[in-house]
């Protein structure tokens, strides 16, 4: 039995409404208001209070957690030419539902943590054992800073302090997970100090970061930019961005390069 429509009546697309805005629920209470920390079964299970620690969004998560906009988009699309069909509503909504706790679910586990001596890490999935990696056993110190702006807002240096371990595993300890324990760029700068003392006594080597095509890396003045933000002397600055000429080819140059 059809339902009876009205002339000039225009359905209601509630399934591409409920899909979009409670997908702008979701996201503002996990990403905007830190309700991925709360949820952490990351944070929850180390043994010890980490200097600082912040949860991760794997690939996987991140495309199961956004299905909801997808799937609103599509309704939008889908519902006229199925005659406003109930079933295909309620079934695209339940998708987009099953999808974002999927995603939710795939990163709860997933986080890294900052230790005076050592980092703690745990990949993304189901029953993921920990991963324990010391300072001292870094190969890589990779550092960079880079100038840019947000849309219509000022310019400001970003920092970047990459530890890159003996099978390639790296970690960003400078500029991840911001907003918790440790959450400013300043606040983190003894840890950064005392880590990359470790790590270059212990004989990482001091590199710059690089794109995937080899070239570097950073901004002209940006060092001096970031003392600024975070008002510290750039002397203080520099030693962290240090690199080693042999980490250098032929034609570049940083300003602070250690012999």
């Amino acid at each position: 039995m059809s339902r009876l429509r009205y002339l000039r009546e225009k359905p209601s697309n509630w399934p591409a409404a409920t899909l979009v805005f409670g997908w702008m629920a979701m996201a503002g209470a996990i990403f905007l208001l830190g309700g991925n920390r709360e949820i952490s079964l990351f944070g929850r299970g180390l043994a010890e209070p980490p200097l600082f620690w912040w949860p991760e969004t794997s690939a996987l998560g991140f495309f199961l957690s956004i299905a909801p906009a997808v799937l609103g988009a599509l309704a939008l699309y889908l519902m006229p030419r199925v005659d406003w069909s109930p079933r295909v509503g309620t079934a695209l909504v339940a998708a987009g539902f099953v999808s974002a706790i999927a995603g939710v679910a795939w990163d709860m586990g997933t986080g890294v943590a900052v230790y005076p001596d050592h980092v703690v890490h745990r990949a993304a999935g189901f029953a993921r054992a920990s991963r324990v990696d010391r300072f001292s056993d870094a190969r890589r110190i990779e550092t960079t800073c880079v100038v840019t702006r947000a849309r219509r807002g000022p310019w400001h240096a970003e920092p970047r302090f990459t530890l890159v371990f003996q099978d390639g595993q790296a970690v960003e300890l400078w500029s991840r997970g911001l907003g918790g324990e440790g959450g400013s760029w300043r606040g983190r700068l003894p840890t950064l100090r005392l880590v990359h003392e470790t790590a270059y006594q212990s004989g990482a080597v001091r590199a710059p970061a690089r794109k995937p095509d080899g070239s570097l890396i950073g901004s002209p003045g940006c060092v001096e930019r970031l003392g600024d933000q975070l008002n510290v002397p750039v002397s203080e600055l520099a030693p962290l961005f240090a690199v080693e000429q042999s980490e250098l080819r032929r034609g570049e140059y940083v300003a602070a390069v250690v012999e």
